[in-house]
């Protein structure tokens, strides 16, 4: 059975209640009013994600909430396989399209982490108070170009989200090194280009990261499950496969 994807904005009416009650994520939700009966969308804008709902979907549960960002020169759609595998069942999945349109077609993400965040923090403003989640599970998750704009996002704002998991994210070119801080958190690696990230887990885990390096996850069907399985139990100590 494959998870329900919402079509943006075609939620159902508000119940009014927020959603969140975490006020780290306060500022993020003011929009969030435009979904009720009586106060319509304005000004209409392009929908830049999509949604997809774990099967079955309990409304009342708080579920975990992966944000997920596409490879280059692909858009929010291509996240499907990858939201089927990974929440089937104990996850929401938002898929947010990337603001660097390519020439060659398609979207990609800037290099600095607070642009990647703040295209984020608009989606997440526009989540209906329908969909719950946790928001102390919050993760960001990418492939690809997708996956290092996420580790760069939360790096940025590590006491934002939970941590990020990163799927094929490529050979480490040394943009991305870590230096000073606590980041704390979880990160998980998986797929192509896992290795490389090493010294990079080295450096999270000294500043307080519980981190997995699985270079065996190559794709959507490996890294679903394991990404579930990762978010969903704890990972007491550092693992460097």
């Amino acid at each position: 059975m494959r998870s329900d994807r919402i079509p943006r904005p075609h939620f159902p009416a508000s119940s009014g209640e927020p959603v969140v009650s975490d006020p780290s994520l306060d500022g993020l939700l003011s929009k969030a009013d435009r979904f009720r009966v009586d106060a319509p969308a304005s000004p209409p804008r392009d929908w830049t994600s999509e949604v997809w709902l774990p099967q079955p979907f309990e409304p009342r549960y708080a579920y975990p909430l992966i944000v997920w960002l596409h490879d280059a020169g692909e858009t929010e759609l291509a996240a499907g396989p990858w939201a089927d595998a990974t929440g089937m069942q104990n996850a929401l999945v938002l898929s947010v399209r990337g603001p660097v349109r390519r020439a060659e077609g398609g979207f990609d993400w800037p290099a600095d982490g607070e642009s990647v965040w703040a295209a984020v923090a608009e989606e997440l403003a526009d989540l209906p108070p329908e969909l719950h989640f946790d928001a102390g599970r919050v993760f960001l998750c990418g492939a690809g170009r997708g996956a290092v704009a996420a580790f760069e996002a939360w790096r940025s704002n590590p006491g934002r989200v939970a941590g990020a998991c990163l799927a094929s994210p490529g050979v480490l070119d040394g943009s991305s090194a870590l230096a000073g801080g606590r980041l704390g958190g979880r990160l998980w690696v998986g797929g192509f280009g896992a290795s490389s990230w090493r010294a990079v887990g080295r450096a999270a885990f000294a500043l307080g990261t519980e981190v997995r390096i699985d270079p065996t996850a190559a794709d959507p069907h490996a890294v679903g499950p394991a990404i579930d399985h990762w978010i969903m139990r704890s990972i007491p100590t550092a693992v460097l496969a």
